[in-house]
């Protein structure tokens, strides 16, 4: 697994308090709060990136994991990897997509932002390599013919880390946790508040 960046996600210190006495069923409402919203964050991280980057759905989701909480320890992780971006072919739109196709004479062109304009990577080609794997290529400065370096993308764990899109879902994932604390919580009292009239009753 490569390395990655990772957002943790707690509980609400303040619900917290409320619970501080209930000890059965208290841990199971925290567990699962935290890992219901690393879930949603991941999905919300996805459209997030989505919005600025040209970047499939799949691309993106297959680079970001979850690492859920226990009783013991409620904390779960979001973690993105992927700090240099994802190779352009198969993940962006590029044209040509494909070995085969007529090489165009100034290079590949992509599209790698949102609201941006495709752009013609000068120099670039799609090449498959001994490995089998295919990308698009560009050879090194003063090279005739290798080495090659494989082109990627922007890479969004620096969007996850920083800026607007770190905002959001930072604010997503505080929204969405306290909802659901507040949710079991209320479920919780509710549950031991019919227990003590069965027992009175």
């Amino acid at each position: 697994m490569a390395k990655g960046k990772s957002i943790e996600i707690k509980g609400v210190p303040k619900l917290l308090k409320a619970i501080e006495g209930i000890e059965k069923g208290s841990r199971t409402i925290i567990r699962d709060a935290v890992n219901r919203t690393a879930d949603g964050a991941r999905t919300d991280s996805v459209r997030l990136i989505r919005q600025h980057l040209m970047l499939k759905a799949k691309s993106v989701r297959d680079n970001i994991r979850v690492v859920k909480g226990t009783k013991d320890r409620p904390v779960a992780r979001l973690i993105a990897k992927g700090k240099k971006g994802l190779p352009l072919l198969g993940n962006y739109p590029v044209r040509p997509g494909r070995l085969g196709t007529r090489k165009p004479k100034e290079g590949v062109s992509v599209q790698i932002k949102k609201h941006g304009t495709r752009k013609i990577l000068k120099g670039s080609f799609l090449a498959k390599m001994k490995s089998g794997h295919v990308g698009v290529f560009k050879r090194e400065k003063g090279a005739k013919r290798l080495p090659v370096k494989q082109l990627f993308g922007v890479g969004f764990i620096g969007l996850m880390e920083r800026g607007m899109i770190h905002r959001k879902l930072k604010k997503s994932i505080n929204s969405r946790l306290e909802k659901i604390l507040r949710q079991g919580i209320n479920r919780l009292y509710h549950k031991n508040l019919q227990k003590v009239e069965r027992l009175r009753g």
